[in-house]
């Protein structure tokens, strides 16, 4: 399994990522096959730190949804956990899968948040 840097992009007031309010959605493939892999069995967590410090953190049932049988994985972001989340820090992410007692990184990176204007912020 091939592990994926990418930078999330969040605003204050929105919920999920720029580009999909949804939020983190990732279909896990097959490498070589690129064949959608089944999930069943399989658990996912997804953190956020700024240092050494976690900023937020999401199991399977609290904030991620695992589709097993399509390979979908989505990390949902409220608006008020982004709202808890500081403008213009280098933030990292990961998001684990864990199989027993062994866990694999598959995504990781910055978590870009900028700040948002709106009165509900």
């Amino acid at each position: 399994m091939q592990i994926t840097n990418y930078t999330l992009k969040v605003k204050h007031g929105n919920t999920g990522i720029v580009g999909n309010s949804a939020g983190l959605n990732a279909v896990m493939k097959d490498a070589v096959t690129g064949i959608v892999a089944n999930l069943t069995g399989r658990s996912y967590s997804f953190i956020i730190k700024d240092g050494a410090t976690t900023l937020l953190s999401k199991t399977i049932g609290y904030g991620i949804t695992v589709t097993p049988l399509n390979g979908a994985i989505l990390v949902s972001l409220t608006r008020e956990e982004i709202l808890t989340l500081p403008a213009n820090r280098i933030l990292l992410y990961e998001l684990e899968e864990i199989i027993g007692a062994t866990e694999t990184t598959i995504l990781h990176g910055r978590v870009v948040v900028e700040k948002g204007i709106n009165s509900n912020v």
